[in-house]
């Protein structure tokens, strides 16, 4: 008689600390006992990947230390806890033996993860989720780093998630930004419990160009919060508004909508595709500024995108119809490398306060447009560009000098007044009847 040998396959679970499984794709070993952490770090220290470290009260990694986190470790801190990096983290696992930095205890959030220049910190392969405790101090993100004047890089990403927080997922403040090489971030599920800032990532106007390619999608609102932060509000460095597939908010809870390059003469430069959208609110009405009165200051804006990837501005907070933003505004002198092409320049219009500039058709006393020069430009540098739905105005030219053509090549939709405003010539007063193209 025949017999037959049945063989049955052998299944190897890896475990996980806490009972859960190992992320899928991963080659790491089942964890042994944890491992608990509280208090100040004042030695290098090396945390193995063998084994949960619990971080049981508020960790602090001093000064001038530094501590290293293996491949496969999990990082667990217990509710509203906050893990300080003052000196340097470095936790780099690899594509399949990801770090994981979580809440020890599923239904219950810690605070954040919180790196303060001149600290660091350097992630690769590492997932960080659930954070976000403690709203009113670092608005529900899970990682918050914070930087110094003149801007720097306290961290670095590689091939990195964070996802599942309370409010921000990651929060860059004092002029905080992402570190060279950077690449890989991925934000998601943010803004789970705090509907005030359901940002993925906010961070300022000063460091916005470090931002990293990534992916941005599936949090409660899928956008980037762009702040100035006092003393340096205004872009008084070269930067780079980089498109990173979802749009970005100017300004916002509590903030002001604006972006203001001027300074030692910087350059603000916006990649084709990108969408920039600002905050209104009362009467705090957002605009983007380019260059100031009085001596020292410059600033020139280069924004060129193409026939398929056009850069939109557009307003947000009071709705996005005509009149949601100021719009588009040039002072002092009017750098030869400023640039505005293939642009849509959309629902702007409101009064931003400026009255008896230019040569208006008569009645009209508020000088609002689209867009307003207040010094003659060295050439006609706006082409190709859609300036749709003003409350007021397309192209305000509120110099007083030679009539400088503006309208070229530009398209003008739904313009509440004239497409272009005649400025005020050098002798002599306005015509009785200025034109008024519409």
């Amino acid at each position: 008689m025949r017999r037959w040998l049945l063989v049955f396959p052998t299944v190897i679970l890896l475990a996980c600390g806490d009972g859960t499984d190992a992320p899928a794709g991963t080659t790491c070993p089942a964890l042994g006992a944890p491992v608990s952490h509280a208090g100040w770090l004042t030695a290098d220290e090396v945390w193995s990947g063998d084994r949960p470290h619990v971080i049981t009260n508020e960790l602090t990694v001093s000064k001038g230390v530094t501590l290293t986190i293996e491949p496969c470790a999990q990082v667990r801190l217990k509710q509203g806890i906050y893990f300080y990096v003052q000196g340097k983290l470095v936790a780099r696992g690899t594509a399949t033996k990801r770090i994981r930095f979580m809440r020890d205890v599923e239904s219950e959030r810690f605070a954040a993860i919180w790196v303060t220049g001149p600290g660091s910190a350097d992630l690769a392969y590492a997932d960080l989720e659930g954070g976000g405790a403690k709203l009113n101090q670092s608005f529900g993100a899970t990682l918050v780093a914070e930087g110094e004047w003149p801007p720097s890089a306290p961290l670095r990403v590689e091939h990195v998630t964070v996802k599942h927080s309370a409010g921000y997922g990651i929060y860059l403040r004092k002029w905080g930004g992402f570190a060279a090489g950077s690449t890989g971030l991925t934000v998601q599920s943010s803004g789970e419990e705090d509907t005030e800032h359901p940002f993925a990532i906010r961070m300022t106007l000063n460091t916005v160009g470090t931002l990293p390619e990534g992916s941005y999608t599936g949090n409660a609102k899928d956008e980037i919060q762009l702040i100035g932060e006092s003393p340096h509000n205004n872009v008084e460095v070269d930067e780079t508004i980089r498109n990173r597939g979802v749009p970005y908010q100017v300004g916002g809870n509590g903030m002001f909508g604006i972006i203001a390059v001027k300074g030692a003469s910087p350059t603000l430069t916006i990649e084709p595709g990108v969408i920039l959208k600002f905050f209104s609110s009362g009467s705090n009405i957002g605009y983007l500024e380019v260059g100031g009165t009085g001596s020292g200051v410059g600033g020139q804006l280069v924004a060129v995108g193409t026939p398929a990837a056009p850069i939109r501005l557009v307003g947000t907070g009071l709705g996005s119809g005509p009149g949601s933003w100021e719009g588009v505004n040039f002072f002092g002198t009017i750098a030869p490398g400023n640039r505005i092409e293939e642009v849509v320049i959309d629902g702007a219009g409101a009064h931003g306060g400026d009255i008896g500039f230019g040569c208006p058709p008569p009645g009209i006393t508020g000088s609002d447009g689209a867009v307003k020069l207040f010094s003659e430009p060295p050439s006609a540098f706006i082409k190709n560009t859609v300036i749709s739905n003003s409350s007021s105005h397309g192209i305000y030219r509120a110099w007083t000098g030679a009539p400088v053509e503006l309208m070229g090549s530009n398209r003008f939709e739904n313009i509440a007044g004239c497409n272009e405003i005649l400025p005020k010539p050098e002798t002599g007063s306005c015509p009785k009847d200025p034109p008024c193209p519409r």
